[in-house]
């Protein structure tokens, strides 16, 4: 199949933020095995540690924090890139490894062990699944937020265990409550260092006087379990099949539809399988699978908030520090390194809903007064009917609204224009930023 330019604009949205007119370009006309193969085999570009960070004020780094890691995303890019250029789809799995693996800053209180986790997701979210869960269980992050920095023998604390399987791993239905007894007691003894003079030191650290080292029945097999064996045993050992499934599905309503057939998550968690539980293979199933290109996998996807705050930043050329994330984002239902709960935030109709409209209409009447705004639009007044729809449609990436956008974007443009025509390039931009299309993926 060779892209083309409607093409190119849905793999730009699936595959990073949205594209800009050089990077639809830069794929329009391509083949679709061409431009998968080289979205995969970019090598993540790593940044470096922020000199900001610090032990005791994590409520200080956030905002930081937050403006950084948005600021990748909007300089993530496809076109021109570097070895140094943030990708599009390395920044895009970070999220979806930030949501799944949910951990939130302020039950850990401390930036550094975040950071050290967002970074490895950025850099390991491609590769090896045993390797990246078994890093992240291990991390001072995940273990303080599922509270195994209180896990010790014989007063055993079974949040940790319980979630590593049913949410990161093999999911609901595929455990019993012996199992979860058996895995928390594996987990013994594999705490974080805790209080340290004068700030909560996060990092792991093994306790053998307070780990179980007696047998334990973990899926019907008895041995003395520990706390990496469950995990080979998670990944690649007995429940294998149930873990490439449920990650499998996770991926497809991510980055295809909300709604995957079981023959459809089959064929993504069989490539997971043959692949050797590597997360490459399973992406490549994905983005070259018939109905990631179908017709009604376009504009499937309810794009969640930082995505789409990331394209209008992208498009209009305004950075993230000057975009007021920190307040806006939760309005919209949405903070990075704040997930909601212990499952992370949910997809496609769980971005629907008043609050979050209003959420996203605070955010875009905020950035409409901005002057790189203000020059995108104010030709406005001076354009005919059609040339308004077009000029908004395009500034959005849109080459395919539909009637019904088309038809409102062109109502309100002739009313305005008619009655309040100094307004035309604020809410001009409000508008676009708010059409289906564009608050769809």
């Amino acid at each position: 199949m060779v892209l083309t330019v409607l093409d190119a604009e849905h793999f730009c949205r699936r595959v990073g933020f949205g594209g800009n007119s050089a990077e639809v370009a830069h794929f329009a006309g391509r083949s679709t095995g061409s431009v998968v193969n080289e979205v995969l085999n970019v090598v993540p570009s790593l940044p470096g540690r922020p000199g900001f960070l610090g032990y005791n004020n994590w409520w200080e780094d956030r905002a930081p924090l937050i403006d950084l890691w948005m600021q990748r995303m909007i300089d993530a890019r496809w076109v021109n890139r570097s070895g140094a250029t943030p990708s599009p789809l390395v920044e895009k799995l970070a999220l979806f490894w930030h949501g799944h693996f949910a951990c939130g800053l302020e039950k850990v209180s401390n930036s550094h062990a975040m950071w050290e986790q967002n970074q490895l997701f950025r850099q390991r979210g491609m590769g090896d699944f045993e390797d990246l869960t078994r890093r992240v269980s291990f991390g001072g992050a995940m273990l303080k937020f599922l509270d195994n920095e209180t896990n010790i023998k014989g007063a055993e604390q079974e949040n940790f265990a319980r979630e590593l399987m049913e949410l990161h791993t093999i999911g609901v239905g595929n455990f019993t409550e012996q199992d979860v007894i058996s895995m928390a007691r594996a987990w013994t003894g594999h705490n974080i260092v805790g209080w340290s003079n004068t700030y909560w030191d996060v990092n792991y650290r093994y306790y053998p006087e307070h780990h179980d080292t007696g047998q334990k029945t973990l899926f019907g097999k008895t041995r003395n379990w520990d706390a990496a064996a469950t995990i080979t045993e998670l990944v690649k050992g007995s429940k294998k099949t149930a873990t490439a499934r449920f990650i499998a599905r996770k991926l497809w309503m991510y980055f295809v539809n909300g709604n995957p057939t079981d023959a459809q998550v089959n064929e993504i968690a069989n490539a997971f399988i043959n692949g050797g539980m590597q997360v490459k293979p399973a992406m490549r199933a994905l983005l070259m699978h018939p109905a990631f290109w179908a017709a009604s996998s376009r504009r499937g996807i309810v794009r969640p908030p930082v995505e789409w705050q990331v394209d209008i930043l992208r498009r209009m050329g305004i950075p993230a520090v000057d975009a007021e994330l920190t307040w806006l984002g939760p309005k919209m239902g949405q903070r990075l390194f704040e997930p909601p709960n212990v499952s992370g935030w949910g997809t496609h109709g769980y971005w629907v809903s008043t609050a979050t409209t209003w959420g996203k209409g605070r955010f875009v009447d905020y950035i409409g007064w901005n002057d790189r705004v203000k020059e995108r639009f104010g030709w406005l007044e001076l354009m005919n009917r059609e040339e308004a729809i077009n000029h908004i449609c395009d500034q959005f990436g849109i080459g395919d609204p539909s009637a019904a956008s088309r038809k409102a974007v062109g109502d309100w443009f002739d009313v305005t224009k008619a009655n309040k025509k100094w307004t035309l390039k604020h809410n001009g931009f409000r508008i676009g930023a708010m059409l289906p299309e564009f608050q769809a993926g």
